[in-house]
């Protein structure tokens, strides 16, 4: 510290001042000296230019006389005349370029300079020409010119001497002037600066001070020096409040690190850890924070891999981003606990800073088990699905919204005729197959109808070979994304026998017409070929009665395969030995089936039935039948006939493809609502996570600016609580009530993201109820009704987290009744013995909640307030959970709201005449 500060200000300042002035002065004088001795100078140069126009002036007309006259000794007289004025040192008369007469200046300074110098010096001389008019027969003659030169000897002479004499005057006004400045500045300034800087110097020694006060006359205006005093003594004081304010933050800090559930651990430049919270210690196994300091992390808890192989320091991801000062996010790797397990992690680092260079590195942590347990599951069930999907006997495909395939199964691609992979890589709006056989259709009217669209459809593959698909086509949303499911059944022999059929009945037509002498033999051979099929042609006569033979009495003939069919011969039916055919139908069958046969003959048409028999073994088999009527002229029935063709086979396995087909959509609807829900908690924790980072972040980047503000309005009443006017004090009120909201919202997100334990207290319930509204601030024009019906009734309840929940309620309650311009309501809290425990009712004549809002206002974030950040009713349904309750809501739009929480009693408890609780029986 200097000895005298002061007198090391007052001489610098006091130097650099003298010096400005000095050079300030020096330039000033010069520059007015220049422009003074520059316009003396050219008055000089104008006068003597003047004396020259008024000798040329005077003796022009002699001149130009003698001349004209060519009186030589004349001109030499007369231009001798001129030479003896003062400056005047040579003349001459030229006439065509020749010098006619002249005379020049004897004197002996001169007269050593030649006449031709004379008139090439123009920085010392001065020419000056005039011509010689003679005026004769009224006509003006130019015989000649007058050259004069004058000498400026004498003006630069003067100049001389005047130039000395002003810059002297100016350098005596300069030195004058600079020491008023200094002697001024030393008084009004210098003296000061030196107890300013001698005060700063004791002040940065650590020395305790009294506000610095300056050696002057105290003013009403406040000047310069004024302002600089009361600025060190603010910063003094700031000081001060910050050291206090830094002591408290540290504080704060290891609050923070405390109560986070998120492990949070720092290391210096040489991996040793700095600091570390409980939640660190606990998921790495130590017993205390103090164990894990100043140990090496990487060697404790990141020295292997998940494969069992040494991870190198120079590997460790934590370590590079350490040294390369970025920050490095992993989610696949593992830590160590001190007991030798091992958990999957996902960790970030940060770098911290200092100056500009990197000093070490804080990390975060979470153990992720169940999450890998979850990703673990949702592959085993992508994979069953996918195993179920290619084993299936039935071609399968998903399509996205593109029309893209994503997944398809062998059978699928056999029928198609492709690959899989080249399946993979069609879009089927681009198959032109599938425009053909209107399957394209079918698949977009399924998108747009969100339905499931059937239908058969012929298409060619893509080696020619014709197929008839039975497909069905099933849109779903897996993950918020649009697919569409469709399976396909190749039908083609099924259609393929049932063309034959066809033909073998217009086989059949065309027999009967060629005549009666060809129909025996005809029949014969008809008889041979469906005698081959797996079933029996008929024909019936028709019924008289009916005129439509639906009873079956009086078959005119049936093919032998009616045995294999059912069992009975021909002659059965025919001979009437036993049963008629309606009689061996399933009767659960008979009714429809013969209203569609009965429908079909009154129409003149076809029917085309399916039905089950009873065969003479007592089996239930699945037959096909078809046939239509003969009639006359006048359209009376003459005969039925048709076949009856074994289906058993078909039927059996299109209901085992239908059920399969319903499983597979049962399962696939499983499935994908078991990945959805798998996506929604991965989702979940995923939120979770972040807003537990977030609330890291926030309440300890917003908890340290509120306390300085806290502790900055405190002082600001404390200063002027005597003289503050109304308008202050209210301002001051709004920014307490603004600060105590933003502690609630931190307070909020702590809550939701860290859950503490309840501490439980056997409580009776109406009376610590009643203290708890007792203690709101209910807004004017609310009329509070209370019913406390649950008598002696007491629970364990955790008072002050329970009260948190009662206070959010109330405050919500009171916010919907004033909302919307309304200054009145009626808030009705009730409770009473229910479902063994205890309800507590908020009932509010608000504006009540819309029906698409009601089940969202539990949801983390979700609020339909202006302010707040929406997880008060999350953090409510939270704690009432805790305490093993629920919840409830009911609300009407325009009518109001109420909020049931039902709190279970557990045997615990009545009240005594005396007060003391007693277990309930």
């Amino acid at each position: 510290m200097l000895n005298n500060p002061r007198m090391e200000v007052n001489k610098s300042i006091a130097k650099q001042l003298i010096a400005y002035l000095i050079l300030f002065g020096s330039v000033l004088a010069l520059v007015a000296s220049a422009i003074q001795l520059y316009f003396e100078y050219q008055r000089d140069i104008t006068r003597l230019s003047t004396r020259i126009t008024e000798i040329q002036t005077i003796h022009q007309e002699g001149l130009s006389r003698t001349v004209w006259a060519t009186d030589l000794e004349e001109v030499s007289l007369i231009l001798s005349k001129i030479i003896d004025l003062p400056d005047i040192v040579h003349a001459e008369i030229m006439r065509e370029g020749q010098i006619l007469a002249y005379n020049e200046y004897l004197d002996s300074a001169v007269s050593r300079q030649s006449i031709e110098t004379i008139k090439n010096d123009t920085t010392n001389f001065i020419r000056s020409e005039m011509p010689l008019v003679y005026r004769q027969s009224n006509q003006n003659l130019v015989i000649g010119k007058l050259y004069l030169y004058a000498t400026l000897e004498n003006v630069n002479r003067q100049l001389y001497s005047r130039m000395w004499l002003v810059m002297l005057t100016n350098a005596v006004k300069t030195a004058i002037a600079a020491l008023f400045f200094y002697l001024l500045f030393s008084r009004l300034v210098l003296r000061h600066l030196g107890k300013v800087s001698k005060y700063l110097n004791e002040f940065r020694s650590g020395m305790s001070l009294d506000p610095l006060v300056l050696d002057r006359t105290p003013s009403s205006n406040i000047d310069e020096l004024d302002t600089l005093v009361r600025d060190i003594n603010s910063m003094r004081e700031n000081l001060d409040s910050e050291s206090n304010d830094q002591d408290e933050n540290k504080g704060m800090v290891r609050l923070l690190l405390d109560s986070t559930g998120e492990a949070i651990y720092g290391i210096d430049l040489d991996g040793k850890c700095t600091f570390a919270n409980p939640a660190c210690a606990r998921m790495l196994g130590f017993d205390s924070v103090e164990e894990f300091m100043e140990i090496d992390i990487h060697d404790t808890i990141h020295h292997t891999r998940k494969d069992g192989s040494h991870y190198p320091l120079e590997e460790c991801r934590i370590y590079s981003a350490l040294l390369k000062g970025e920050h490095a996010h992993v989610d696949d790797e593992i830590f160590w606990r001190i007991d030798g397990a091992s958990f999957p992690v996902e960790y970030r680092s940060y770098p911290i800073k200092k100056n500009e260079e990197v000093v070490g590195s804080v990390v975060t942590f979470n153990n992720i088990s169940e999450r890998k347990q979850a990703e673990q599951l949702l592959i085993e069930t992508s994979r069953l699905n996918e195993q179920i999907i290619k084993e299936a006997p039935i071609g399968i495909a998903i399509c996205d919204s593109n029309g893209l395939s994503i997944a398809t199964n062998n059978a699928y691609a056999e029928m198609i005729g492709a690959t899989q992979e080249q399946v993979l890589t069609q879009n089927y709006n681009n198959i032109e197959s599938w425009k053909e056989s209107g399957m394209l259709d079918a698949a977009n009217r399924s998108i747009e109808q969100q339905q499931k669209v059937r239908g058969e459809f012929e298409i060619f593959t893509t080696f020619g070979k014709h197929l008839v698909l039975d497909g069905i086509f099933m849109p779903f949303v897996s993950l918020g994304e649009q697919h569409l499911l469709f399976m396909i059944d190749d039908i083609t022999e099924r259609r393929r026998t049932e063309t034959e059929l066809d033909k073998h009945r217009c086989q059949l037509e065309q027999l009967v017409d060629e005549g009666t002498s060809e129909l025996k033999q005809g029949q014969e051979e008809m008889m041979l070929v469906l005698g081959t099929l797996n079933g029996y042609v008929y024909r019936d006569v028709a019924d008289e009665e009916s005129n439509l033979g639906l009873d079956r009495e009086v078959p005119v003939y049936m093919t032998s395969g009616v045995e294999r069919l059912s069992g009975y011969t021909a002659e059965y039916f025919i001979g009437k030995e036993g049963k008629t055919y309606t009689d061996i139908m399933h009767p659960e069958d008979s009714d429809s089936i013969w209203a569609q046969v009965k429908e079909a003959l009154a129409a003149h048409r076809e029917f085309n039935v399916h039905y089950r028999i009873t065969t003479r073994s007592g089996e239930l088999r699945w037959v096909h039948e078809r046939g239509h009527g003969v009639y006359d002229e006048n359209g009376k029935a003459l005969y039925i006939e048709g076949y009856i063709l074994d289906d058993h086979e078909r039927k059996t396995a299109e209901f085992e493809l239908e059920n399969y087909r319903d499983h597979l959509e049962q399962l696939v609807e499983e499935r994908t609502r078991e990945l959805n829900e798998a996506q929604s908690e991965l989702v979940r924790q995923g939120r979770l996570a972040t807003l537990g980072q977030l609330t890291a972040t926030v309440s300890h980047e917003l908890r340290n600016p509120l306390a300085a503000l806290r502790t900055s309005l405190y002082t600001i009443k404390k200063h002027f609580s005597e003289k503050a006017d109304e308008r202050l004090m209210q301002a001051s009120r709004r920014a307490d009530r603004s600060i105590d909201r933003c502690d609630r919202i931190i307070d909020e997100m702590l809550d939701y993201t860290r859950i503490a334990e309840l501490n439980k207290v056997v409580t009776r319930l109406d009376v610590w109820l009643d203290s708890v509204i007792a203690e709101q601030e209910i807004p004017q024009g609310i009329e509070v009704k209370k019913q406390y019906l649950s008598g002696r009734l007491a629970v364990a309840i955790d008072p002050h987290r329970l009260s948190r929940v009662i206070i959010n309620l109330v405050e919500n309650a009171c916010q919907a009744m004033l909302d919307g311009n309304r200054t009145s309501g009626q808030l009705i809290v009730k409770t009473e013995e229910a479902n063994r425990g205890i309800t507590i009712s908020i009932v509010d004549k608000g504006t009540g909640i819309a029906e698409d809002v009601l089940p969202k206002i539990f949801e983390p974030l979700f609020s339909t307030k202006g302010f707040g950040v929406g997880l008060g009713m999350s953090v409510v349904k939270q704690i009432v959970e805790q305490h093993g309750g629920n919840i409830a809501v009911e609300s009407e739009i325009g009518e109001g709201t109420t909020i049931t929480l039902w709190l279970p009693i557990n045997g615990v408890t009545a009240v005594d005449e005396t007060g003391a609780f007693q277990a309930n029986t």
